[in-house]
């Protein structure tokens, strides 16, 4: 049960807050894309890693639920249909998923656009919502390090 909560809270975290990361952390400024379109295509790869784990989270769900099904007892049942609904919900995440990185793939052949850089460095909103997107991008690496360790743990 906790297992199951922790990976949900990683799928939802995961397409909120990794394609940002993965940007940041994946070009140094030097060498940042010439557009947004181009950041937005390097930016692809963590929706595209999000869509492979969820899928897998789905088959792993799917799997755990077919042994279940092998019980007769009503929590046995009662676990696997849960399973299997969940599982169905990580398979949506997953298309979703992999419909994002599509689209920010795409996003690569925009052209060029003017950006007055001052107004996005003194707009207040953008300015706490990056500070706030970053603080969270940091917990969340904990809190995946966290979730691999214990995943390891469970499977030795």
């Amino acid at each position: 049960m906790l297992m199951r909560k922790m990976l949900q809270l990683t799928v939802a975290l995961a397409l909120v807050l990794v394609p940002v990361a993965a940007a940041t952390a994946a070009e140094p400024a030097a060498t940042a894309p010439a557009t947004c379109g181009q950041s937005l295509a390097q930016m692809s790869a963590a929706p595209t890693k999000v869509a492979e784990i969820t899928a897998t989270v789905a088959d792993m769900f799917a799997a755990h639920a077919a042994l279940m099904d092998q019980g007769k007892d009503e929590a046995s049942l009662a676990e696997a249909k849960g399973l299997r609904a969940i599982a169905t919900l990580h398979r949506q995440l997953s298309t979703d998923a992999a419909k994002t990185a599509a689209a920010m793939k795409a996003a690569e052949s925009w052209p060029a656009a003017a950006h007055d850089m001052a107004k996005f460095s003194a707009d207040p909103r953008l300015t706490a919502a990056t500070r706030k997107l970053v603080a969270l991008e940091k917990e969340f690496i904990v809190l995946l390090q966290k979730m691999a360790a214990d995943m390891e743990a469970q499977t030795k």
